[in-house]
């Protein structure tokens, strides 16, 4: 069921795999529902049952991103609510199911502000809650990542661009969409938010900074990179997730001296 986590906002935690993938409602002038599961049954058994529950009809469906585990129930929720509207940053996905395609830092709803947030994705965005500055990120800030999915950035340079951006604004809590290592899904108060923000930079700092020295040296081999920037880590954090190989090998096709220079800020 939804649990309250902050004025007006509430959690759902949905089983993905191994883990979970979490929904939110943020209530205000209209409702909007934050991500809508990864099967048909999760909409049907698990989402549409904590709406009635709670008797509220969203208004808005916005997603944090395009894939499965945030975005496959789409179809079907909006099926089961006719009058639902659609809006996110990715335009094939609104093109599909004639939504509404946001632009960075647009005000749709008074008082919540979409954030185009790239880097785990080139369409990845996040809801902020100015009545309480509270920023639901789905996967837009990824720690260390989480279990054998890792930390999933395939645009490092936005991503490093798009957590500099978030330490520039007055933030008080941050709700992410699953429970990241080590600070897990949730930062409460202005000073974990902070702490929250700097792990996720200072981490993939360590990651570019590997990586580089790697290329440095000629290697190429980027299981073997992530494989030994794992047995580097582990020692010191034996529940580090796996960092996939594509993490280095996107760093590693980047621009070395504009990723140097976001290492540096």
């Amino acid at each position: 069921m939804f649990k309250l986590i902050a004025d007006n906002i509430y959690k759902l935690d949905i089983p993905f795999e191994n883990i979970t993938t979490s929904s939110f409602l943020v209530m205000g002038d209209k409702n909007i529902l934050v991500d809508c599961g990864t099967y048909p049954s999760d909409v049907t058994e698990i989402i549409m049952p904590a709406l009635k529950k709670l008797k509220i009809t969203p208004d808005y469906l916005f997603l944090t991103h395009s894939h499965g585990d945030h975005a496959g129930g789409t179809e079907v929720f909006l099926g089961e609510l006719k009058n639902l509207k659609l809006i996110c940053f990715h335009g094939e996905m609104c093109k599909k199911f004639g939504g509404t395609l946001l632009s960075n830092n647009q005000e749709l709803i008074n008082g919540i502000c979409f954030l185009s947030l790239p880097g785990h994705s080139y369409d990845s965005g996040a809801l902020f809650d100015k009545r309480t500055k509270s920023l639901i990120t789905g996967d837009c800030l990824q720690l260390w990542g989480i279990t054998k999915y890792g930390c999933g950035v395939g645009l490092p340079i936005e991503y490093k661009k798009s957590i500099f951006r978030l330490k520039n604004i007055k933030i008080n809590n941050i709700f992410a969409s699953h429970e990241y290592y080590p600070f897990g899904s949730t930062a409460l108060g202005s000073n974990a938010v902070k702490d929250y923000l700097n792990e996720c930079d200072d981490f993939y700092n360590e990651i570019i900074l590997f990586t580089l020295g790697a290329k440095g040296r000629g290697e190429d081999d980027f299981d073997k990179i992530a494989a030994d920037f794992r047995k580097e880590k582990s020692l010191a954090h034996p529940k580090m997730p796996i960092i996939p190989p594509h993490c280095f090998k996107a760093i590693s096709a980047s621009d070395e001296e504009l990723i140097k220079r976001y290492i540096c800020q």
